[in-house]
């Protein structure tokens, strides 16, 4: 902020000098232009862009035209999709008007990367609106300031695989991109073809997508990085490992039959690899973690058993002294989750030991393994998951362990969920409504006291013990007005969320 003030002082003086000299010395040059618009970018202020805005118009008082390079700085410092399109509409006007200024290839790559990084306004119709208007000012001029370039490819794939658009329309257009730009690279149109970044943006883009042939696209797209690395003798876009583990969330996220086998094929290759010297397939922690989704949302019957050796597995070569790979409280959960999911007797228990390590270790002083109340009610829903009279015993012994955890513990965060979750697996451990009816007061109690009690969790009390429910002094005829809930009983609720107008 200092500087950008104390330059904007120099520029003051500058103009001073020049004007008292009747123009003949200190005339603010493009040079001038650029330090400054360079200053301001670096001071980080709110209000960069206004002042950038109006060094351009002084600058033009001066007879100083702005530059491509400029307009780039600009167009940084702005960050906003919608004014950073504002720049770039202000050349187009120019051009269209004298021709003075061209909105040339570069500034529309940062236009629609401007696009790529903003998660609210970012659209692929948006961003192909764009790059086809460029391409097809380039076809009716010819002028190789216009023409498409791997930058502008790049950033528009890059844009679209980011977009939240739903299903996989934007996948395919944005595969679709790629092969045009493999294309026009084949065809000598363009210098640079798609790097690995382009090809692993889109797979990263799969992996977070819900379309049920998402792992197909993936495995085909990966396939295609190791024959185009072949066909254009170029190693560099070999699959990494970003590419593996965008292929195994993928297929974790898949309702595949053959998704385990697929996997386990897949992480084999990659670990083959890497111990052949491909140091760039080397499984990082979200690997192993998307492998144990694989088995977590698997629907196998031994989840559990198998996410729980993946697991070792990580823990066995941090041991060896690949720390990179430390576990932490993110593999734990998942783990818990699968246990959750699987059919083994002794999946409570097994999950309270891993709930049980990760509080030790913390409590040690490993601070990766903070305990939260996610994971909370991840082990309290292992604990409705249980069949037969002694699981449930079982069950209901942790689900209590786990009430004392949350009323107790300084380190879980007190939230609905958990507490949703206790009253929601409470019936399926307890079947006689006697016996229930002080534990769920018990609960409900303690949420109220929490001041974390929302919509959810009235449901959840309406289900488990409805004679409880309807006890209680805003609820009539089994309906409810949120205004009417004590302000102090939800008073921790984040920003006052969750809770529902008219529920039941």
């Amino acid at each position: 902020e200092a500087s950008m003030k104390k330059c904007l002082e120099l520029l003051d003086d500058m103009e001073h000098c020049y004007r008292e000299s009747g123009g003949t010395i200190a005339k603010p040059d493009s040079h001038t232009l650029r330090l400054i618009l360079r200053t301001i970018l670096n001071s980080g202020m709110s209000s960069s862009f206004d002042c950038a805005q109006t060094i351009l118009q002084r600058f033009v008082d001066f007879g100083v035209k702005a530059k491509e390079g400029d307009y780039l700085v600009v167009m940084k410092i702005a960050n906003d999709p919608i004014k950073v399109e504002g720049i770039l509409n202000r050349v187009k006007a120019n051009y269209d008007r004298d021709q003075s200024e061209k909105p040339t290839t570069p500034l529309y790559s940062e236009c629609i990367s401007a696009y790529a990084r903003s998660r609210d306004q970012n659209s692929p119709s948006k961003v192909m609106h764009l790059f086809d208007e460029l391409d097809e000012l380039y076809q009716s001029t010819g002028d190789p300031d216009f023409r498409p370039d791997s930058t502008l490819y790049g950033a528009t794939v890059d844009a679209i695989s980011k977009s939240k658009s739903k299903g996989n329309s934007a996948i395919r257009q944005a595969m679709k991109l790629l092969e045009r730009m493999e294309t026009d690279f084949d065809s000598g149109l363009i210098d640079v073809g798609p790097n690995r970044y382009a090809y692993t943006s889109i797979l990263s883009s799969i992996s977070r997508i819900k379309a049920p042939n998402g792992h197909v696209l993936a495995e085909d797209l990966l396939r295609r990085m190791s024959n185009r690395s072949r066909q254009v003798n170029d190693e560099d876009i070999l699959p990494d490992t970003v590419a593996y583990t965008a292929l195994l969330q993928a297929l974790a996220r898949s309702r595949s039959p053959d998704k385990i086998d697929k996997a386990k094929k897949w992480f084999a290759e990659m670990e083959t690899r890497y111990m052949e010297g491909n140091s760039d397939l080397k499984p990082n922690k979200i690997t192993y973690n998307a492998l144990i989704n694989c088995w977590r949302t698997s629907g196998r019957r031994d989840s559990g058993e198998q996410a729980q050796q993946v697991l070792e597995l990580v823990d066995q070569r941090y041991k060896e002294g690949d720390h990179e790979i430390k576990p932490d409280a993110m593999l734990y959960s998942s783990v818990i989750d699968a246990w959750s999911r699987g059919r083994s007797t002794e999946k409570v228990e097994r999950a309270w030991d891993l709930y049980s390590s990760m509080r030790k270790q913390f409590a040690e002083g490993n601070l990766d393994m903070k305990p939260n109340d996610i994971i909370m009610s991840t082990l309290i829903k292992c604990c409705g998951f249980v069949q037969g009279e002694q699981a449930k015993k079982k069950g209901l012994k942790v689900l209590l362990q786990c009430f004392s955890e949350v009323t107790s513990s300084k380190h879980i965060g007190q939230s609905p969920s958990t507490f949703y979750s206790l009253l929601t697996s409470l019936p399926k451990l307890v079947g006689d409504d006697a016996r229930r009816r002080p534990l769920s007061a018990a609960i409900f109690e303690a949420c109220v006291k929490a001041g974390q009690l929302n919509g959810s969790v009235l449901n959840a009390l309406g289900e488990c013990q409805p004679e409880l429910y309807v006890k209680l002094p805003f609820v009539n005829n089994g309906r409810y007005r949120n205004e009417d809930i004590p302000s102090e009983w939800r008073k921790n609720l984040p920003q006052n969320r969750g809770t529902r107008k008219d529920a039941r």
